[in-house]
C-alpha cells in the first residue's frame, strides 16, 4: 500500500489527473470506502443510459 500512495503522491507533485472507481458497496453502507474514501482523485460511479442508479 505504500507504494500505490507514494505513486498517487509523484503524480499529484506532477498535477496529474487521477480517477478511481466509485464504491461498490450496497446503499445501506453508511461510509465511503477504498479507493473512494482517498479525496486525492474523481471518482467515477455508474448510471443507466437514462442517467438513473443502475438496478
Amino acid at each position: 500500500m505504500k507504494d500505490l500512495e507514494a505513486a498517487i503522491s509523484a503524480a499529484e507533485r506532477k498535477h496529474i489527473v487521477m480517477f478511481c472507481s466509485a464504491s461498490d458497496q450496497s446503499r445501506s453502507s453508511t461510509s465511503i470506502c477504498y479507493p473512494g474514501d482517498w479525496n486525492r482523485w474523481i471518482q467515477i460511479g455508474a448510471a443507466t443510459a437514462t442517467g438513473d442508479e443502475p438496478a
